[in-house]
């Protein structure tokens, strides 16, 4: 039972986190982007100022690594538990 709960709650973790990732990292795509169009010469629109969007792309990141961080351990946890389930079985039905 503690086994299925563990999984439950890491499912809803790992779903909750995927959209944080998704959230951010678009975010961070867009100001990558810039960045890398303003270090390739190229045209970006002028009303956007490539330090604070350099500021942002960075403050984005400790969050970013740590939702990305979160969601590979539940999603190990989700990969695990039923080979744990599994094996449990298997030792009641051989005893």
């Amino acid at each position: 039972m503690f086994l299925q709960q563990v999984y439950a709650w890491s499912k809803k973790i790992h779903r909750f986190m995927m959209w944080v990732v998704i959230i951010i990292g678009t975010g961070m795509m867009i100001g990558g982007m810039v960045m890398h169009r303003e270090l390739a010469g190229e045209w970006y629109p002028p009303f956007i100022d490539s330090l604070q969007v350099r500021v942002l792309h960075n403050k984005m990141a400790t969050p970013f690594t740590l939702a990305l961080l979160t969601m590979m351990v539940t999603g190990f946890v989700m990969w695990l538990v039923p080979i744990v389930l599994a094996r449990r079985v298997k030792n009641r039905l051989e005893s």
